[in-house]
């Protein structure tokens, strides 16, 4: 499936770790309003994290050199973007509290990763919203063992519309 190795969790660190991701992740948390879960202070929880990025990006089978220009070239869009989709899940979760669902917040949090590294893997999904390709998406997102891909894919399409497209 990937003809190019995905990035490896050293490159994913560096991303990580340089001064566009850190200063992407302050905009983030002014904007939106929202702390960001440190655990990642531990090396052993973060490179777990990473590991799990890794695997993202294996299954997206797109070069990591091409995510990232595309993402380079769009990040006030991409910051739109993902703020939108925190409000979703936000949203998300008072429903699921309303209708009695077993989930809690703090399982939404973990299930869609709200820390340090959550933004790595949501690249993936911004690349394939911006390409367009509904099916791949959904594919993608199965893949990663998304609860509800279906709803969830129909969600971020509507919010990446919403946001990119039509502004």
């Amino acid at each position: 499936m990937y003809r190019e190795p995905p990035p490896t969790v050293d490159n994913l660190k560096s991303l990580h770790d340089s001064e566009l991701y850190q200063n992407l992740l302050r905009k983030f948390t002014e904007r939106s309003n929202r702390k960001l879960d440190n655990e990642n202070r531990n090396s052993t929880v973060l490179y777990s994290k990473l590991v799990y990025c890794h695997r993202c990006y294996h299954i997206l089978g797109v070069p990591f050199e091409k995510v990232l220009s595309s993402f380079e070239k769009n990040i006030d869009q991409f910051l739109d973007y993902q703020l939108s989709v925190t409000v979703f899940l936000e949203a998300e979760d008072k429903t699921l509290k309303l209708e009695k669902s077993a989930w809690s917040k703090s399982d939404l949090i973990s299930a869609w990763g709200i820390d340090t590294t959550f933004l790595l893997e949501r690249f993936c999904e911004f690349y394939l919203l911006q390409s367009g390709d509904k099916e791949r998406l959904l594919r993608y997102l199965i893949m990663r063992n998304v609860s509800y891909s279906q709803k969830y894919a129909a969600q971020i399409s509507k919010l990446y519309h919403r946001t990119v497209l039509e502004n």
